[in-house]
């Protein structure tokens, strides 16, 4: 007959190869009962556009039997912000908002050459016609 278990947790959260946060919980558990550990650090800060690797580590005991469990984690500096113009088809102009918002300058295409076109939300709808400017753009890779 299964019978009510008592546990410990024992979790531990690095980034950059320096701790961040650690604890440690006991309790007992009802038959069949499911526990949620809230596992809250304070994440170091990072430089713009920057990343950390990182990882928690979990130790849970439950009865005689031990459980060791991790995963890995990245810790994100603030997104530098987008710079630079793009040609857009928008006839929206939602696309284009959205990219306004991240730092770009978009403009109208106009049929030339561009290192970059995007086609914005409902383009090919609103302009099918669109789809048959883009084509010398456009190079399908056939599989071997």
């Amino acid at each position: 007959m299964r019978q009510p278990q008592h546990f410990t947790t024992t979790w531990n959260a690095t980034v950059g190869g320096k701790e961040v946060g650690r604890d440690t919980e006991q309790g007992d558990l009802a038959v069949s009962e499911t526990r949620f550990i809230p596992i809250r650090v304070i994440a170091p800060s990072e430089e713009s556009g920057g990343k950390t690797d990182g990882q928690i580590t979990l130790t849970a005991t439950i009865g005689a039997t031990t459980h060791h469990d991790s995963f890995a984690l990245r810790v994100f500096g603030e997104d530098r912000p987008g710079s630079g113009e793009i040609a857009m088809i928008d006839p929206d102009g939602l696309t284009g908002k959205m990219l306004a918002n991240l730092g770009y300058t978009t403009r109208a295409w106009n049929g030339e050459a561009a290192p970059l076109v995007i086609v914005g939300r409902n383009a090919l709808k609103e302009d099918p016609a669109a789809a048959a400017r883009l084509e010398p753009y456009v190079r399908l890779e056939e599989e071997q």
